[in-house]
């Protein structure tokens, strides 16, 4: 561009003189240096103040009315302040300075334009990068979630349970094949979705507890407290499951000493778990922390809010934020 300019001002003296092609170039890269700077600092306040896809034609408009106004100003200083001070011999050549200008302008429009488009292409690769990864981390989840029922260990205890009930107390068998239908059911029909309700994923929880309940009696209890209004808010299928599994898998289990878990109203728009500590002696390889995981990187993809962890002598804790309606109005 400092090329093109000079060469529009000092004609073939540009090239033939070294004083003129070494001064000019230096003073005329500096000035549309500057230049260059502040279109870059006026893009960039755009984006910040008009970020939604929404306000793109009005970011471009007042993008192309301030670039051109600011090309003019730069032109004007470069054609008028040379033929002011007589910089090099330079004389004002009008004709010269109002092609330069149309130049400008058509410039500008192009590269508001072109790196519009560039923008918009990096976010879409950026969303379908994002979306991609979203899906995988459901499918982990999926796969995570069928793995902590599909257990031959979990299977073979469930159906042992099962089968002592049919003798013992029929009517406790058939509630009990009831809830175990209903934790496959849910793992079933959620497979491809990003939300559920809460009351839906509580409702899972309750069976499932009813399963392990079966089988460590009175050593585990679930309590929940969470209101209407949150019970009607979103969140990731599986995520109450696997944290609370997590709590008792990472806790000792027994009659003397029960594991409580309990999931209530934390704020507005958090449910917090709560379980009181008494940890298994176990190496830390030991633990499975892929489930806590997978709940991290999908609340990472899906907003910018996060679990929160915490812990004291007695009790561990984990806030869960919830989601309203639409994943883009996440509170």
């Amino acid at each position: 561009m400092s090329v093109l300019l000079n060469y529009a001002l000092f004609g073939a003296r540009y090239f033939k003189e070294l004083p003129v092609f070494a001064a000019a170039g230096i003073v005329t890269f500096i000035i549309l240096t500057l230049s260059w700077m502040a279109h870059g600092w006026v893009a960039i306040t755009l984006r910040n103040r008009l970020p939604h896809e929404s306000q793109t034609n009005k970011r471009l408009i007042i993008a192309i009315c301030l670039f051109t106004l600011m090309t003019g100003i730069t032109l004007t200083m470069v054609f008028w302040g040379y033929d002011y001070i007589g910089f090099l011999g330079y004389t004002l050549n009008e004709k010269t300075f109002t092609g330069a200008y149309i130049v400008g302008f058509v410039s500008n429009i192009f590269v508001t334009l072109l790196h519009e488009g560039v923008s918009r292409f990096e976010n879409w690769k950026t969303t379908l990068l994002e979306t991609e990864q979203l899906k995988k981390e459901y499918l982990q989840s999926q796969l995570i979630g069928l793995k902590s029922q599909m257990r031959p260990h979990f299977l073979f205890n469930s159906l042992n349970s099962l089968s002592s009930l049919i003798n013992e107390n029929p009517e406790e068998a058939e509630k009990f094949l009831d809830e175990m239908s209903k934790v496959y059911r849910y793992l079933l029909k959620n497979n491809e979705e990003q939300l559920v309700k809460v009351k839906d994923e509580l409702s899972f929880l309750q069976s499932y507890f009813y399963i392990l309940k079966a089988r460590h009696g009175d050593g585990i209890t679930l309590e929940i407290d969470v209101s209407d209004a949150q019970k009607e808010m979103n969140i990731p299928p599986l995520t109450l499951q696997m944290l609370a599994e997590a709590t008792f898998n990472y806790n000792t289990v027994s009659k003397h000493s029960p594991l409580t878990v309990s999931i209530t109203s934390c704020d507005e728009c958090d449910v917090l778990i709560q379980n009181n500590r008494q940890k298994r002696v176990m190496n830390d390889e030991d633990f499975d922390k892929s489930g806590i995981e997978n709940i991290i990187n999908k609340y990472k993809l899906l907003s910018d809010r996060h679990i929160k962890f915490s812990a004291d002598e007695d009790y561990h804790r984990m806030q869960v934020p919830l989601f309203s309606n639409h994943l883009s109005n996440a509170v």
